[in-house]
C-alpha cells in the first residue's frame, strides 16, 4: 500500500506543477503547454529532483498516455480535409524542416572536426519536432483552426515522417547496413 501512496502523491505532484506553471505562463501571455514543460524540466531528475518514481517504466508509460490523450484531444479538432486544403504548402514547409536542419546541422558538426557519423545523428536530431507540442501551442494561443496553423500542422506530420525515414537511413548507414552512396540515390529519388 505504501508504494501505491507514494506513486500517487507523485502523479499529484505532476499534475499540481504543470497545472500551477501552465497557469503562471498563461499569465504571463505565453502558451501553457510552455509552462508545463518547464514544470517537468524541474521537478525532474536534473533540477530539483523531487520526482522519484520507480525505475520499472511507470512514469514513461505514463509519459505516454498523456501524449496520447493530447493527440487525440488534438485530432478531435482537426478536420482531414482542412489539411487537405494546404497540402502542398506543407509539403514544401515539411521537407523544408527536415532538409535545412540536417544539412546546416550536420555540415556544422562535421565542420567542427566530429566523425561522419556523429554529424550525420546530429543533423538527424535536429530534424525532430512534436506534433502534439505543436497543436497544443496553437490551441492555447487561439489559433488552432487559421490556414497557418493547417499549415504548420501538416507540416509538422510530414516533418515528422520524414524524420523517422532519416533516422532509420541515418541509422543504417552508420552500422553499414545502408552505404552513403545509397543514400544519395534515396534523396535524388
Amino acid at each position: 500500500m505504501g508504494h501505491m501512496t507514494e506513486i500517487l502523491n507523485e502523479i499529484f505532484l505532476i499534475f499540481f506543477a504543470a497545472k500551477a506553471t501552465g497557469w503562471v505562463f498563461q499569465k504571463l501571455k505565453q502558451p501553457a503547454v510552455i509552462g508545463e514543460l518547464v514544470a517537468g524540466i524541474l521537478i525532474g531528475p536534473y533540477a530539483f529532483g523531487w520526482l522519484k518514481l520507480p525505475a520499472n517504466g511507470f512514469a514513461e508509460v505514463l509519459a505516454e498516455l498523456g501524449v496520447i490523450f493530447l493527440l487525440f484531444s488534438v485530432g478531435l479538432d482537426t478536420q482531414i480535409g482542412s489539411l487537405k486544403s494546404v497540402g502542398k504548402t506543407a509539403v514544401m514547409v515539411g521537407v523544408s524542416g527536415i532538409v535545412l536542419p540536417f544539412v546546416l546541422g550536420s555540415g556544422l558538426v562535421y565542420l567542427i572536426g566530429r566523425p561522419t557519423p556523429e554529424a550525420l545523428f546530429v543533423g538527424a536530431a535536429l530534424v525532430a519536432t512534436s506534433v502534439g507540442v505543436t497543436a497544443r501551442v496553437l490551441s492555447d494561443v487561439g489559433l488552432l483552426k487559421t490556414t497557418e496553423a493547417r499549415v504548420i500542422m501538416g507540416a509538422a506530420v510530414i516533418d515528422d515522417i520524414l524524420a523517422m525515414i532519416l533516422l532509420v537511413i541515418v541509422s543504417g548507414a552508420v552500422k553499414g547496413s545502408i552505404s552513403l552512396t545509397q543514400i544519395g540515390a534515396i534523396t535524388v529519388m
